[in-house]
């Protein structure tokens, strides 16, 4: 994770002083800045702990959604043995040339091209993809391949679940959900998190569920503000659906919520570590000045 990599921070408080936080100084703020958002001040600058990556092999591959559910499974045994440092996504969406629905898998592996290409071929076991994309390329390539994924003035509605496992009733929900996709900008995304973010403490940073292996991730896109209740409906349906199988925790980066829910799920999403993030508020921002965002209201 990013926060993972945080050295220090710039910034400037509610009250207008100017801090650097970081392990050595400000070490509260530093830790509530690590996972608790826009709460406690303007960061003007960043510096973060670097990893050198150059040719990576990476990209995507793509399969008729009719294989969606099939895929899903697959899927599940393919990252339960994998090596962590292989990240890969699964996904639904549109095609922008034919206008299908599709079902996708796209990743990463930052290690000998050889070797990856024969973990690569776990995944194109399952049938043989429609489209083979993934090959090697610079890092930076790959980091932008979904730039146009999410055009900019969209009308968006996210939910996101934790999950510790793929639950079978959660593959049956994400199949019967894509079978109601309303519009071609509706996306439902399955995140494999396993590796380095499960390593560190609970409470080592403001973000506390370490133990995700997971995250379903249901994404609602629309061009017209008249479509906007049934694409709420439908990234809600899901997310019910597969809530009693996740970790109740809503990772606020991708929760749209309405604003008599909003407190509740701050709270759920920062489990034990809520408490302590109210009273670091109450030290640097006690108006609350700093609230358009996931909001922690000083203790």
């Amino acid at each position: 994770m990013a926060i993972n990599n945080l050295i220090s921070v710039d910034l400037v408080t509610a009250g207008g002083d100017f801090l650097t936080a970081s392990d050595d100084e400000h070490n509260d703020l530093f830790w509530a800045l690590r996972g608790g958002g826009g709460n406690f001040g303007v960061v003007t600058s960043f510096e973060f702990r670097l990893h050198p990556v150059d040719q990576v092999l990476a990209g995507m591959l793509v399969w008729p959604i009719d294989q969606l559910r099939g895929l899903m499974e697959h899927y599940r045994e393919f990252t339960r043995d994998n090596p962590e440092e292989m990240t890969f996504y699964l996904e639904t969406g549109t095609d922008p040339e034919s206008g299908t629905r599709i079902a996708a898998i796209a990743g990463i592996y930052p290690g000998e091209i050889a070797k990856g290409e024969r973990l690569v071929d776990g995944l194109r076991a399952f049938s043989p993809p429609i489209a083979d994309m993934i090959e090697p390329m610079p890092y930076r390539n790959f980091q932008m391949a979904f730039d146009e994924e999410f055009p900019h003035g969209r009308r968006y509605y996210w939910k996101g679940l934790l999950l510790r496992e793929i639950h079978d009733a959660v593959i049956d929900a994400v199949a019967e959900a894509e079978s109601a996709v309303p519009l071609p900008g509706c996306i439902i995304a399955i995140e494999h998190y396993r590796g380095a973010m499960n390593r560190v403490p609970v409470g080592a940073t403001a973000f506390a569920h370490r133990n995700a292996q997971y995250q379903l991730v249901i994404i609602g896109g629309c061009d017209d503000p008249g479509d906007d209740e049934r694409v709420k409906e439908w990234v809600r349906g899901l997310y019910t659906a597969a809530q009693p199988y996740g970790l109740n925790a809503p990772f606020l980066n991708f929760n749209s919520v309405e604003p008599t829910e909003q407190l509740s799920a701050v709270r759920t999403s920062f489990g034990p570590n809520y408490n302590r993030l109210a009273r670091i508020k109450r030290q640097y921002d006690p108006g609350n000045l700093f609230h358009g965002n996931n909001n922690i209201p000083p203790e």
